[in-house]
């Protein structure tokens, strides 16, 4: 007969880890794109509502930038998790 109750702990440790080290920063990351993306958005509709952009429009290059704050997000997130361990 096999005893499973030998492997839960090593299963929760890793359920745990990747908890820690990729899930919790993934969410973190698309909190920072979400955040560049509304302000970008802001900036740009302020502009338009000005006057200084006739055409209010967001490009495949205003994505890109807002990958930069997933990027920040999840990589503090990241090394802040192999701090606490």
């Amino acid at each position: 007969m096999i005893e499973f109750e030998h492997y839960q702990e090593p299963v929760k440790k890793v359920e745990r880890n990747f908890k820690n080290i990729v899930a919790v920063p993934f969410m973190y990351g698309l909190l920072g794109l979400i955040g560049f993306f509304i302000v970008l958005a802001a900036a740009k509709f302020l502009g338009y509502l000005i006057g200084t952009v006739e055409v209010f429009s967001i490009d495949l290059e205003d994505f890109y930038l807002c990958l930069v704050g997933f990027f920040l997000s999840f990589l503090i997130k990241f090394i802040e998790s192999f701090q606490k361990t």
